[in-house]
């Protein structure tokens, strides 16, 4: 039997009156929990599931288990991200013109989360699909409360490049007004176009490493799981970027979000060859470490040596 354990948490204060009011954290079984700590009794703090990280196989044996359409939970280890929700200016009951430096929280936040572990020693070679989730914490509680993946619309990386270097980033429509708005997004990682687990490029993926908002982009650097036959605990990651209201790669619009050639400059020369924006960088020499933001310039740490991506 696998055993349970919640992972780090994130803590939001809505009001900014100096109090934490929210806490999220995910455990191993895919469960994103919410808990309430507005009141000033401890004894009345709650906490309920508010998310089921899961994935659902289509034809292609990811879970190794012999079943092509096998559905199983997503472990959530690392720590959320919050940012307020696109909405919180101009929803119902919103006030559309805030005075400086005030908060409105009407809107809500979006809870960003991906999907992996990365502690036990089988988890080196898992080919479990992972995700990138973004989902929409509106405060209610209860049935209303519970978000399913059918609620979210679909992103999805892909490879532009024979050489599998780059990949691009969908720019599908997510609205969340209407009767019946989305409720966030989700991006598996799991390179559409393949149906063999065995081929997928980076199959087993996991977005593991700290989620970070840089200039309006979300980062968040991925590790891709060695070959079951290495003698090795070597593996390879990626350097992966998105918008936090959608998932997409709209908000970059046609600027670049890395600068590929490291001359310090952000043109047309970072861009792919077809004049699309890279979404995702593949790390061939060193597994991805968390990473840190020092000015423009984000460092990742590969073992023994660094990597800058401007």
């Amino acid at each position: 039997m696998l055993a349970n354990g919640l992972g780090t948490p994130r803590a939001i204060d809505i009001n900014r009156d100096g109090t934490l009011d929210y806490a999220y954290a995910g455990d191993r079984f895919g469960n994103l929990y919410r808990f309430d700590l507005t009141s000033d009794d401890p004894d009345d703090w709650t906490g309920e599931v508010m998310f089921q990280a899961s994935y659902t196989e289509t034809g292609v044996d990811t879970n190794d288990n012999g079943l092509t359409d096998d559905t199983y939970t997503q472990p959530i280890t690392t720590r959320p991200f919050a940012v307020v929700h696109p909405t919180a200016t101009s929803g119902a009951d919103c006030d559309p013109d805030p005075a400086p430096g005030a908060f409105n929280s009407c809107g809500g936040f979006i809870i960003i989360f991906a999907t992996g572990s990365y502690l036990y020693d089988d988890d080196s070679t898992d080919l479990k699909i992972s995700s990138i989730y973004g989902v929409w914490e509106r405060f209610q509680s209860g049935a209303s409360n519970l978000i399913t993946k059918s609620d979210l619309v679909q992103q999805a990386y892909s490879f532009v490049d024979a050489e599998q270097l780059t990949r691009t980033l969908s720019e599908n429509a997510v609205t969340y007004t209407g009767d019946t708005p989305d409720k966030g997004y989700f991006i598996n990682l799991d390179t559409p176009g393949f149906t063999d687990a065995t081929t997928i490029p980076f199959a087993g993926e996991k977005a593991i490493r700290n989620i970070q908002g840089f200039a309006g982009v979300i980062f968040v650097n991925s590790v891709i799981p060695r070959e079951s036959s290495s003698c090795t605990n070597e593996a390879g990651g990626a350097q992966n970027a998105f918008c936090p209201d959608t998932g997409g790669i709209d908000c970059a619009g046609d600027s670049p979000v890395f600068d590929i050639n490291n001359d310090g400059v952000f043109d047309e020369d970072d861009l792919n060859a077809d004049g699309s924006v890279p979404a995702s960088l593949t790390i061939e020499d060193g597994t991805p470490t968390d990473s840190t933001f020092i000015g423009p310039v984000s460092y990742t740490h590969l073992r023994a040596h660094e990597t800058e991506a401007d």
